[in-house]
This record gives structure tokens, sequence and C-alpha cells, in this order.
């Protein structure tokens, strides 16, 4: 933005020294480009702001998650985009592979589904 700002004066300058009454114009237009540059860089930081906001709390309740009582449980976990999509679907998919844990280690040591 600095290099437009520059420029455009420069310009004003060399037009006015030419005795032209265009250097309004130039001005002008030059103002409209940075205004212009300036509101887009400005919605992009702001977006880019947000975005890295989600992603830090998306990954710090990651790694509480991993440094929980349940870490082996969440190793087991395949963080697919489509499949989880919130925080109560991990905890639905923590229940099922605990389940399934469990009933391994009560089938072991009954020794089958007859207790034999």
């Amino acid at each position: 933005m600095g290099i437009v700002i520059i420029l455009g004066i420069i310009g004003a300058v060399i037009i006015f020294l030419e005795g032209s009454q265009d250097f309004i114009m130039v001005l002008y237009y030059e103002l409209y480009t940075v205004g212009f540059y300036f509101v887009i860089f400005l919605a992009v930081a702001i977006m880019d702001n947000k975005i890295t906001g989600k992603l830090a709390k998306y990954y710090k309740e990651k790694e509480e998650l991993l440094k929980g009582e349940h870490s082996d449980l969440i190793s087991k976990l395949t963080f697919i985009s489509n499949e989880i999509t919130n925080f109560d679907d991990i905890v639905d998919r923590l229940r099922i592979i605990n389940d399934e844990v469990i009933y391994r280690e009560y089938y072991k040591e009954k020794g089958g589904i007859l207790g034999l």
C-alpha cells in the first residue's frame, strides 16, 4: 500500500508541475485505490484472525483429550472430518470404543459367552 501512495503522490506532483488540473483526479484515484486495498487487507486480516482462533481452540481441546484419563481410547480414534463434526461425536465414538474394550475384557475373564 505504501508503494501505491508514493506512486500516486509522484504522479500528482508531475501532473501539477505540467500545469494541468488533473492532479486532483490522480489524488482522488490514489485515495480510492488505497481505500479499496485497505478494506480488502482488513477483511482478510479479520478472517485470518477468526480462523486462527478456531484452530487454536480445536488443537487445545485435542491436546486436553490426549492428556486425559482416556488417552489410550482416544489414540484409537481417527479424526476424519466427514465423520466427526463436533465434540459430541468424539464423545459418542469414545463411548463405543470403551464399551468394546469392556466387552472384550469381560469375555476373556468369563471364558466365552457361556462363561465356561
